[in-house]
Parts: C-alpha cells; structure tokens; sequence
C-alpha cells in the first residue's frame, strides 16, 4: 500500500460551482504519515470548475439527483476530452474525495463511501430526507460518484474535522453586525466551514517566509460568499469563529469593489444604492460605504480576537475570492492593527490579485506578501487551496 501510486479527484461545490483539482501521489510516504505530510507529498495535475445546479450553501439545491451526476461526468470528461488532457480515461482515477462543510451521516471524521472495487464497498452512512441541505447534496455528489466511477475509492471529508481539536471557548461568535442570524446560517456543527482553506494557506504562507509551519502563528481571514476568520498555530486550528457569516450580494459587492462611490453610481435618485446592490431585508437603507466599513470594523475585530487567541501574530493572510480581489477592504482591516505589526504596502496591495483567476485552484502566483519591509507581521494574498488538504486527508484515511 505504502508504494501504490494514486490519481485522486478532490471535489467542492462553491455556489453554483463543481470545482475538481486533480492530483497525483508517487507513494512516498508511509501509511503512518500524516496528512500534512501528505499534502505536501502529492502533486497538482490540473485544476478546474463547471457550472452545477446543486450548491452547497445560500440557495437550496433542486432535488433531482441527476444534478450531481450531470455536473460530475462533465467534470470527468473536462479531465479526459480536454488539452492537455491530464488522464486517459476516467479508469485511472483511483480515489474521489468529497469536501462537506459540515458533518456528514452524523460523522466529523472522513467518511469511506467506498473503498473501491466489487469487495471494497463499505456501508453507505445513512442520510435522512431531513439532513442540512449541505449534507442531502454531498450525498447525492458521492452516489453519483459511485456510480460513475465504480472502480475508486469514495471519501467524504467534513470540514469540522480540521477543528475537532479546539475546546469549545476557542469557538468565537462573529459580531452580529455581519448580517442578520437568519439569513441561510449553517448547521451548528459546521464551525470553521474553511478550515480546509486556512490550513492550507497558513502552509502556503509559512512556505513563503520559509520557516516551518510548526513554527508560526497565522490568522487566516476567508472572505467570499461568507466569513470566517482561523488562528493556526504549529500548523493545527487552535481558536476559530465558530460559523462563517454569509454575506448577501449587497454585501458582497460592497466588500469586493475597489471604488466604493461605484456602487452608488447607477441611475435613480441621488445617493440611492442600485436595486442590484440590495440584499436583505433593511439593507437598502445601508450606504455601500457604510457596508465596507462595518464588515472591515468586525472582521479587524475578530483578527484582533484570533491573535489574543495565540499570544502572537508572525503573518495575516488574506484568502477565499474577495480576500483576493478586495484590496480596498484588505486595507482597511489593516489600518488598525499596527498594535500587531501589521500594515499594507499601497502599491503592493493594490496589484495582489487583480488578474488572478478565482475559479481554478490553485490560482497563480501562489502568494505574495503585501506588507512593507520593516512590520514586524507578513500581511500575504494566497490562493484558496482547500481541495489539496482536502485530498491529503481522504488519502490519509485510506492508507490507514
């Protein structure tokens, strides 16, 4: 087993999205290895994303399980059918991981659907009609798997299992000021939805200074269709909020845009937002710019929260896609922290991520910093590159 050499499709839904990364593992390292181990010991072949009716998050999925398989075989035949065409044929596929944001058939540990193979099948976790929505479309994702691809292994990989070790006190409530509580909020038990993506860029980012990962202490700020902020520590997620904040497309676009007064510049009355920037309830009455200044004012907090949390702060670092495009907001979150050693240098800022392209992973560069010199804490854009963990993990689980 310790030599076998693995193809394994890592599998996400991001909104509307299917994103797959493709990657490969020569064997190198022993079934006893961690998965950080592993994930740095498998290789990246080919990355990409196709457009899929189920989601995994503000919008209900549609209840036909022909949704998942649709959006998987186009995956598949993107892999097989398309320059450089990475694969042959789907048969050298050796093992699917799932991401689920939340637990799955009860369980916070990775899931084998099926170790693959007529007599490596395992019992399918049950998952009732009633399940979170996040749960009913992963199981359907993973039948849909199974039934495609036969022949692999099939692992589910929840993501609070890459907070399982935190206490509960570590778990910090976002400020209610990000959104309303009833707006589509997860499962209680899917705290750190993004704790795939903050272990991986805490990695990237630890990689760039060049000092080992067990060394720094990293908070990680995920900023996209919701927030949710990690404080990493010798490579482990010691304090977390405790469930990422969705954000509504007024937000969104507040948070993302470069040039607030560009959200208020449509036709109508004077000062009146567009229809388009609107989002929930109450919302209308709040300015674009007073949008942009309340989610910096509580995401600064909880980056203030996350480091009290590690008595310490090496790096800030900025992922998900509007932590890669928002380098307005990226600004103004650091404006007050210099109590910690961080800043942005302007023209740095501005030029990270502008041309990166968020819906393949990974996105290139693979980071950069955009401190000045002489702070004492890197501030740093890296690219979400949550299905390598994700992938790590699933293989982890097989070889053990």
């Amino acid at each position: 087993m310790a030599t076998h050499e693995y193809t394994i499709l890592a599998l996400t839904h991001r909104g509307a999205r299917l994103e797959y990364e493709l990657f490969s593992y020569d064997g190198s390292c022993d079934g006893e290895s961690n998965a950080l181990a592993l994930a740095d010991a498998i290789r990246s072949i080919t990355s990409g994303a196709v457009t899929s009716a189920v989601t995994s998050g503000s919008v209900e999925p549609r209840d036909q399980p022909s949704d998942s398989a649709v959006a998987l075989r186009q995956a598949v035949a993107d892999l097989v059918d398309t320059p450089p065409f990475p694969i042959a044929s789907a048969e050298q596929i050796s093992a699917v991981t799932y991401r689920s944001p939340s637990t799955f058939g009860g369980s916070d540990a990775p899931v084998i659907v099926s170790a693959g193979g007529p007599s490596g099948t395992a019992e399918r976790p049950a998952v009732s009609a009633s399940a979170e929505v996040w749960t009913r479309s992963i199981a359907r994702l993973a039948e849909a798997g199974r039934r495609l691809l036969p022949g692999c292994a099939h692992v589910v990989v929840p993501e609070p299992y890459f907070s399982r070790t935190i206490p509960p006190h570590a778990r910090a409530p976002l400020p209610s000021a990000f959104g309303p509580a009833e707006r589509n909020d997860p499962p209680p038990d899917s705290f750190a939805t993004h704790g795939a993506a903050a272990l991986a860029a805490a990695g990237r980012a630890a990689e760039l200074l060049e000092i080992p990962l067990s060394a720094p202490a990293i908070v990680v700020c995920y900023v996209g269709e919701d927030i949710s902020l990690a404080a990493v520590r010798a490579g482990r997620i010691v304090a977390c909020t405790d469930r990422p904040a969705p954000l509504s497309a007024h937000e969104q676009q507040a948070a993302s845009s470069g040039d607030q007064s560009a959200l208020r510049s449509a036709p109508g009355d004077p000062g009146e937002d567009p229809p388009h920037a609107r989002g929930a309830p109450g919302e209308a009455d709040e300015s674009a710019n007073e949008t942009f200044a309340r989610l910096a004012y509580q995401i600064r907090l909880s980056v203030g929260a996350m480091a009290a949390a590690m008595g310490d702060l090496h790096a800030l670092v900025f992922t998900g896609p509007i932590g890669h495009h928002g380098f307005a907001l990226r600004e103004a979150i650091c404006a007050d922290l210099g109590f910690l050693g961080v800043a942005v240098d302007d023209d740095r800022n501005q030029e990270t991520g502008a041309t990166w392209d968020v819906n393949r992973c990974p996105a290139s560069p693979p980071g950069v910093r955009i401190n000045p010199e002489w702070t004492a804490a890197a501030v740093m854009v890296v690219p979400t590159s949550e299905l390598r963990r994700i992938a790590a993990e699933g293989l982890h689980a097989l070889l053990s």
